[in-house]
């Protein structure tokens, strides 16, 4: 698998209201409803950050499982070794986002995450935090959302990777990443910024990297999408959902 061992370093103990109420990605993680005794009780399980280095992997295939991260800032793969030695990547995460959801009720973790850049993540240790949201239910309802959400991403990349036609594929994932990007970043210029290499992006869709720089290049050449080194742009939203029968 690739992604060395992770040099992480956990920070010290930081006051709750320090820790998410003046994070900006506080907006996209965790309820905004609880009051200050669960605000309290949160502070437990949810105090501290973990820092990771670009291609630092935050948890192992087949390594037991006893934490939820949440994406803090930065970008996460997750990777899985398949049967015949390839490696196949299942899925982008981003500041908001919640790795670990799919090692819930085993023992272990069934892909490795790897950081795409210099990442921050806060660690929800899973026992205390299950235990939590018995206790708490505008977190149990947060964590049954978050499973929802994660299990409709994986059927909408099977939907992806279903199609044939290469374009429609392609199209689809940049669509769905300028849409998650937009609540996370200001374009410049009406550019976003990539957190993953190309060749990711390739691994993601299952193709080669050559089939991909062909596909942009049919695409930029059909004014849908525009990319300019690590940034790039749909010029017309409205006719790439269309194309795409979103």
């Amino acid at each position: 698998m690739r992604g060395r061992a992770a040099l992480h370093h956990f920070g010290q103990l930081i006051p709750f209201s320090s820790l998410c109420r003046g994070c900006e990605t506080r907006r996209l993680c965790l309820p905004r409803d609880l009051d200050e005794g669960q605000e309290r009780q949160l502070r437990v399980v949810l105090r501290r950050t973990a820092s990771y280095g670009r291609g630092d992997r935050i948890f192992a295939m087949g390594t037991p499982f006893t934490a939820l991260h949440i994406v803090k800032d930065g970008a996460v793969k997750t990777q899985q070794l398949t049967v015949d030695g390839n490696v196949s990547l299942t899925g982008f995460f981003l500041d908001g986002d919640l790795l670990g959801l799919d090692a819930i009720g085993s023992a272990t973790h069934p892909c490795e995450a790897v950081a795409l850049q210099v990442t921050t993540t806060c660690p929800l240790r899973y026992g205390e935090f299950e235990r939590l949201c018995a206790q708490i239910p505008p977190l149990q309802h947060w964590l049954l959302h978050r499973l929802g959400s994660q299990l409709k991403a994986f059927e909408t990349l099977s939907s992806w990777t279903a199609r044939k036609e290469l374009t429609t594929r392609v199209l689809s994932f940049f669509l769905d990443l300028q849409q998650r990007l937009a609540v996370r970043q200001k374009p410049l210029a009406g550019y976003y910024r990539m957190p993953m290499r190309k060749c990711d992006i390739a691994l993601f869709l299952n193709i080669t990297p050559e089939t991909l720089s062909r596909t942009l290049g049919v695409l930029r050449s059909n004014r849908q999408l525009d990319i300019r080194g690590q940034t790039f742009r749909l010029t017309d939203v409205t006719r790439v959902r269309r194309f795409v029968g979103a």
